[in-house]
């Protein structure tokens, strides 16, 4: 019988997995570098494009700062100047501002006094029948595009003796039956106007009266 013996030694296999560890490392950096730099390029792209937009934005301060130096020194500035002054300082109609307080008044509203100050200012007192009345003319008041500011200063009551007025009867029924005396609330304010906006007023007024005084 034959026996066969190989003396030859068998050579190792060498694992092969070192290699693809560094294969995968490698190809790990080299997209994290791509996208490194495309990340790098888009905020240059950014930086560019606000560069340029504040570069535009300076350009147009620039010239609107020339156009606005030129216009104020031409003689439409000045004119268009002195007119608004002018604007500021002018007395105010106070027939045409009575009439548009008068006009906001409740049908048993009636004034008392009234005082009009150079500063657009005005201080009234007016009597009405109910405390409702005195808030629905500050209501009016305040809506009013003449008026930039109103307010209620103070508000007193006057007793006044029952009479037989009808046209407050309704108004007064329930005062009547409790005893003879009737409340009067006398309601003290103090408003801001528009000097233009009323002086714009009193101009539509005269027109309106030239137009109806040359009619057939």
């Amino acid at each position: 019988m034959l026996v066969e013996i190989n003396l030859i030694q068998k050579k190792e296999t060498k694992s092969r997995a070192p290699f693809y560890i560094i294969i995968g490392i490698i190809f790990v950096a080299v997209i994290l570098s791509v996208l490194f730099i495309m990340q790098i390029n888009n905020k240059h792209g950014q930086i560019k494009l606000l560069e340029s937009q504040i570069k535009k934005t300076e350009e147009f301060r620039i010239d609107a700062e020339q156009k606005l130096t030129s216009f104020e020194s031409n003689d439409a500035y000045k004119q268009l100047k002195t007119s608004v002054d002018w604007a500021e300082t002018v007395p105010v109609d106070t027939v045409t501002l009575l009439k548009q307080l008068v006009s906001y008044l409740p049908e048993r509203g009636f004034f008392q006094t009234f005082s009009y100050n150079e500063d657009g200012s005005v201080n009234m007192t007016i009597q009405f029948d109910t405390s409702n009345d005195a808030a629905y003319y500050l209501s009016r008041l305040t809506s009013a595009k003449w008026v930039e500011n109103a307010e209620i200063t103070e508000i007193t009551t006057n007793d006044i003796e029952k009479t037989d007025n009808k046209d407050t009867q309704v108004q007064e029924e329930i005062a009547e039956q409790e005893n003879n005396v009737l409340p009067r609330y006398i309601v003290s304010y103090t408003i801001t106007i528009d000097k233009q906006s009323i002086n714009k007023l009193t101009e539509e007024e005269t027109e309106d009266q030239s137009k109806g005084g040359n009619g057939p």
